[in-house]
């Protein structure tokens, strides 16, 4: 549970038309095997980024962006997410990859990605396809 905090944030691309690259991944990132500072982690945060915007209908937009790297088979569970939102908002875009040790790529197919109508709040959820020990994804 050292991370659990970032269930929270997992990266949704919500926007009109914004997306964010999702970059390059390094050798150095796919060798990665622990975290120097807590080295019993199951997973590492690479890179976590929020961008919010007001529109000109004064909507507020969020953007998220977020990388991980599992590092243990207790981590793959961080793979399997689920996002809770109001049931007035929208998420129009949602994208993740996964990179496996090997290098090949595993994209995340809308047909994967469940909703769950709530009272007030939606659920969205899906697993991040290909994930094992050493993998890391992009969302």
């Amino acid at each position: 549970m050292k991370l659990f905090s970032f269930l929270f944030f997992y990266l949704i691309l919500v926007s009109f038309g914004y997306s964010q690259d999702f970059g390059e991944i390094s050798d150095e990132e796919l060798k990665l095997s622990k975290c120097i500072k807590e080295p019993d982690a199951d997973v590492i945060i690479l890179f976590d980024k929020c961008k919010v915007k007001i529109t000109n209908d004064f909507e507020l937009v969020t953007f998220y962006h977020k990388r991980i790297k599992i590092l243990t088979e207790e981590g793959k569970e961080y793979a399997n997410i689920k996002i809770k939102y109001w049931r007035e908002d929208d998420i129009s875009r949602l994208d993740a990859i996964c990179y496996s040790p090997s290098g090949e790529e595993y994209e995340l197919d809308s047909d994967n990605i469940y909703e769950e109508e709530g009272e007030k709040y939606y659920t969205i959820s899906f697993a991040i396809p290909g994930v094992e020990a050493g993998s890391k994804y992009k969302v």
